[in-house]
């Protein structure tokens, strides 16, 4: 589990992209307390050559709404020495929600992260950014460049360093890895607008209480998989919002571990479309 020491952080949306809430693992990693993160912005401690590249990730990251993107850069520990870190983000309608590994490119997990997320950029040592992997093909040299390009096009900006297009409604969740029934530790307030349900309702419940039986399996299955081997893995299921009705919404989500927990982001699953 050492190798795989990672902590959680999520921001706000904001362009200053403010912390707003940090666990502990962070301080074997980094040497902070959580607490001397939150309501400052994620920059003040990047390596100052760094931070327009990071910017723009970021931008891309909330404008086009992306569900997982890893980056590595460099980050400043408490004892002053700056630290390569690999975030894995994900963009959560209000929130952005983030693990973060030291970065080694040897070491199997970053490997495999590299294989599960959708994109992965890396900041050099002269402060350039590199996209390192493009879904399932980074193999695929002469299409990098245009797909950098691509993914860090952006068509809508903050206003006064906030939000004010209209976004799809996301929300997430952060499940307790170390309870077999994976209790939900924390879910955002996202949940009521989405499927009318409230945070306190479903917190201290297990996951698979608001899973549909038949989908059960597959939730199972793919949870493991993440905290086993901090990696990302996509799941659709079916919500359940009251079994006595069987009144249930079909969602999209994305998992991904981490030794302080498993973060979920939920969106509703899109209908299948056809070729007329």
């Amino acid at each position: 589990m050492l190798d795989n020491l990672s902590f959680i952080a999520t921001y706000d949306n904001t362009e200053n992209c403010k912390v707003e809430f940090v666990t502990e693992s962070v301080t074997d990693l980094l040497g902070w307390q959580p607490d001397e993160f939150v309501g400052k912005p994620a920059y003040n401690l990047c390596d100052p050559k760094e931070i327009p590249v990071l910017h723009q990730v970021h931008q891309a990251n909330v404008m086009n709404e992306k569900l997982s993107t890893m980056i590595s850069y460099r980050f400043q520990h408490k004892d002053g020495s700056f630290v390569k870190l690999q975030t894995l983000v994900h963009y959560a309608f209000d929130h952005i929600v983030s693990i973060n590994w030291i970065h080694d490119v040897d070491s199997l997990g970053y490997k495999q992260r590299l294989n599960s997320v959708d994109e992965s950029f890396n900041v050099t040592d002269t402060g350039e950014l590199e996209l390192t992997s493009m879904g399932s093909f980074p193999w695929r040299p002469n299409d990098m460049k245009e797909s950098m390009q691509n993914s860090l096009m952006v068509s809508r900006y903050w206003k006064k360093e906030m939000i004010q297009h209209e976004q799809e409604p996301r929300f997430h969740i952060i499940l307790n890895r170390y309870s077999e029934l994976m209790t939900i530790a924390y879910v955002s307030s996202g949940v009521t607008g989405l499927l009318g349900v409230l945070p306190v309702d479903i917190i201290g419940k297990s996951i698979f209480d608001v899973v549909y039986a038949r989908d059960r399996p597959v939730v199972d299955a793919q949870c493991s998989a993440t905290k086993s081997h901090y990696v990302s893995a996509r799941i659709r299921f079916d919500w359940l919002i009251d079994a006595d009705q069987d009144l249930r919404q079909p969602v999209d989500s994305v998992v991904s571990g981490s030794t302080d927990g498993l973060v979920l982001v939920v969106r509703l699953a899109r209908k299948p479309v056809q070729l007329s």
